[in-house]
């Protein structure tokens, strides 16, 4: 290669090879250089002449497999070739011979998975009957035998994220939540799907094979159909064919491999709020209202394509889907007091360990903070709040003398204000 060659020598930029398309990257005084240019014409040969180096370069590529020039100051830096680059990054192979096929655990079944949720989330029993039967059969499932997705729809804080944290704590498998709305397309500053896989993989102990046997949660999807971004609609395209299972190249400066997403459990999650609500009409004087409806599954299909989430195609790709409802007052009281989730019983568990304290609470406590959330229609993530708020002016005042009490109780007045608390 001969790097004194006029054509890159009269640059300031850098050519690269991008998804085996050949591209530049100008630096700020050829950028500078271009913008000012007032004249259509100058503008014209200067584009000209970053089209011509990008000609000269996919030449080298293929001549040399050259895959990135880098100049400054008219001089040539550097020079990278696939050989050299991939002696930069950890380049992932999987054995030629196959596994033994790891044997499933004992203590892993489907009504230990199911048992799992329900320790935490309370309701949706039928719902999480089926998605703790797809999850466990993903997990068993062999090459070739494929795995479904499954997507959750319903309120916020209704338990739909703590479905798969649960499920995935008991499997022990990688895992990564994602909030599909801040996805973007590769190259753009953000989250991509290849940092998604790349973090999977880490995850799994770089070990590949198990990071496809991973699962990935893509959170807030409904968010992308809001968006004004066309980037946004191209992602939603990009996650729906890794849903079909396919090859996806992992290719930086770090890492050289290929993400088989055949295996890989995908779980998708959003409110869609335009196909939960239903106007609710009410006698005379009284002004209408929306009531949230999940009915069953077909119904929810035709109702994410008729409010435009989903193409009937797309959707034809996530095979289960799952409708959380609002939950009642009953369900919460029932949460606070038993769920493994609740602030009110991790609290109770650890002051009885750490301060040999029993903290108890009256109905007027739990009547208390769900009044003052009734309006909001707040799910178990702002009760959780709440119950830990109540507790933070006696938590002080154990720690202060943490062999002085035996009792902490919380009522109604500790709801309204947290200093109002009774330690004995």
């Amino acid at each position: 290669i001969d790097l004194n060659n006029k054509e890159f020598t009269n640059y300031g930029a850098t050519c690269l090879m991008d998804k085996d398309k050949p591209s530049i990257l100008l630096n700020e005084n050829l950028l500078e250089e271009l913008t000012s240019t007032e004249d259509i014409h100058q503008m014209k040969v200067l584009l000209e002449k970053y089209r011509n180096l990008i000609g000269s370069f996919k030449e080298m590529n293929k001549k040399e497999k050259v895959t990135r020039i880098y100049l400054q100051n008219g001089k040539v830096k550097s020079v990278d070739t696939l050989k050299s680059m991939d002696q930069k990054r950890t380049v992932v192979e999987k054995s030629k011979t196959p596994k033994k096929e790891e044997k499933i655990s004992s203590d892993i079944s489907y009504i230990g998975l199911r048992n799992a949720i329900k320790e935490k989330v309370f309701s949706h029993d039928e719902e999480i009957d089926t998605f703790a039967d797809k999850l466990y059969m993903n997990y068993t499932a062999e090459e070739g035998e494929g795995v479904e997705s499954i997507l959750l729809v319903g309120p916020t804080g209704v338990g739909k994220t703590e479905t798969v944290s649960a499920a995935c704590e008991y499997l022990d498998i990688p895992h990564i939540e994602v909030n599909a709305s801040n996805l973007v397309p590769q190259g753009i500053v953000g989250t991509s799907m290849e940092d998604i896989m790349i973090s999977l993989y880490e995850l799994a102990g770089r070990d590949l094979e198990k990071a496809e046997r991973g699962l990935i949660f893509l959170d807030e999807f409904d968010k992308l159909n809001s968006s004004v971004l066309d980037y946004k609609k191209a992602i939603k395209s990009i996650l729906l064919t890794f849903t079909s299972g396919g090859n996806f190249p992992v290719r930086n400066d770090d890492y050289l491999f290929t993400f088989h997403s055949k295996m890989t459990s995908k779980v998708f999650a959003g409110v869609f709020e335009d196909i939960m609500e239903k106007e609710k009409k009410l006698g005379f004087g009284e002004e209408n209202k929306k009531e949230t409806i999940l009915k069953d599954e077909k119904e929810i299909r035709e109702r994410l394509i008729k409010k435009g989430y989903f193409t009937k195609e797309e959707l034809s790709r996530i095979s289960t889907i799952l409708g959380y409802e609002e939950l009642t007052r009953e369900i919460k009281k029932e949460i606070i007091l038993r769920s493994k989730i609740s602030e009110y019983v991790k609290k109770k568990n650890r002051y009885k360990r750490q301060f040999d304290i029993d903290l108890m609470l009256d109905d007027s406590f739990i009547d208390a903070i769900l009044d003052s959330i009734e309006t909001e229609q707040a799910g178990m993530r702002v009760v959780n709040n709440l119950l830990k708020k109540s507790m933070d002016f006696a938590e002080k005042s154990i720690l202060e003398s943490p062999k002085k009490y035996k009792t902490l109780l919380l009522t109604r007045d500790t709801a309204l204000n947290n200093k109002n608390y009774y330690l004995s």
